[in-house]
């Protein structure tokens, strides 16, 4: 099992650049799958873990799979400390930047208050865990402005694999990251944990 907490140093090991993983607007359009779903959060522009449900029965189930729960740190402390306007700027600073690190194929969707689930079909373990490690450093390196403030943010994660559809099902399979994202919280905060 991985579990460390990312320093600077580990970002340059794994070459972490977030161009390669920016998308530009137009390309999202065209090939987002859930480009004509409605139902969307409205805080945040993600899909709701009804319509990631819904797009998953569309999916080949035959596809492997990676999947990252994602997590953010102490949201609470942050509403009680600047009020829930600010918690909801995290929120939306962390859709916002997140989207920009994926890429158009993977579905991003918040499933609760401060949970997020991403799909990646046909990626691998490793890919799996490479990209919530980034997202994890990406956030941790870019504190958010909130009014006059600058609030620090950092988010933990759990990701697993699914070999297809046909082997777990996507709750199988959020279930096991939700796991490790539960390991990632105990193990400190401010990182992914993975097998």
């Amino acid at each position: 099992m991985h579990n460390r907490g990312l320093s600077p140093a580990d970002a340059r090991r794994i070459g972490l650049s977030l161009k390669p993983f920016a998308s530009t607007s137009s390309q999202a359009v065209a090939e987002d799958p859930t480009s004509s779903l409605t139902g969307r959060d409205a805080l945040t522009g993600c899909i709701t873990r009804q319509a990631l449900l819904e797009t998953m029965d569309k999916l080949p189930q035959d596809r492997q799979l990676g999947v990252i729960v994602v997590d953010l740190d102490h949201l609470t402390v942050a509403n009680d400390h600047y009020g829930t306007s600010a918690g909801d700027a995290l929120l939306s600073g962390f859709a916002s930047m997140t989207r920009k690190i994926l890429r158009s194929t993977e579905l991003f969707a918040r499933t609760e208050q401060d949970e997020f689930v991403i799909v990646l079909p046909g990626a691998s373990l490793d890919q799996a865990r490479q990209l919530a490690q980034r997202i994890c450093y990406a956030v941790a390196a870019n504190p958010m402005t909130v009014g006059s403030a600058v609030v620090p943010l950092t988010v933990s994660a759990g990701a697993t694999y699914g070999g297809s559809l046909n082997e777990r099902s996507i709750e199988e399979l959020i279930s096991g990251a939700q796991g490790f994202l539960r390991k990632a919280k105990e193990g400190g905060r401010n990182r992914a944990v993975t097998l």
